[in-house]
């Protein structure tokens, strides 16, 4: 068993060690979301919950390119609605951060901007701008088709930000 540093916004900036066995599993959560309205396949969760699970399964490749990924969207952010394809892009979003980070700072917060919720994924150690936006624009396509949007502001510069705009119709 090995520890991971899990960052959550805090008043008093503590980190939280948890030991981890195993990454968490987005399958799971694929499953726990199709059970909740299986007739429709989607259901309501917690996008902290989400962003947890996925940044569990790429530990692996986190650790390997030396980057932390700080997961600071807040415990009342709710997504419903929620398709396995909505979830896979959000994997996919994150593992094209990580898979062009090296010894990167990714930090991960969610806002409301008019009707929308914008999930934010900024890698303040950008190292390979050109493939991550490349990624990205083929993502993007996947997430128009859903409602939403995807942009990378920065792709050349040291912090990169991604923006996912997340449609009403998802965010609770």
């Amino acid at each position: 068993m090995r520890k991971i540093q899990i960052h959550y916004p805090d008043p008093l900036k503590k980190k939280i060690h948890c030991p981890v066995s195993e990454p968490a599993n987005t399958d799971l959560m694929k499953q726990q979301l199709k059970a909740g309205d299986s007739a429709h396949g989607y259901n309501r969760i917690r996008l902290q919950q989400l962003i947890d699970g996925v940044v569990g399964n790429s530990l692996p490749a986190a650790m390997q390119h030396g980057s932390m990924v700080c997961n600071e969207v807040g415990k009342g952010v709710c997504l419903h609605r929620v398709s396995e394809t909505f979830t896979s892009l959000v994997e996919e979003i994150l593992d094209a951060v990580i898979d062009n980070s090296k010894k990167g700072d990714i930090h991960i917060r969610a806002s409301r901007q008019h009707q929308r919720l914008i999930l934010q994924i900024t890698e303040k150690n950008n190292y390979n701008g050109f493939a991550l936006a490349w990624r990205i624009g083929v993502l993007a396509q996947a997430v128009s088709s859903l409602g939403g949007s995807l942009d990378i502001r920065n792709p050349r510069q040291l912090e990169t930000t991604i923006s996912l705009s997340i449609p009403p119709k998802l965010a609770a």
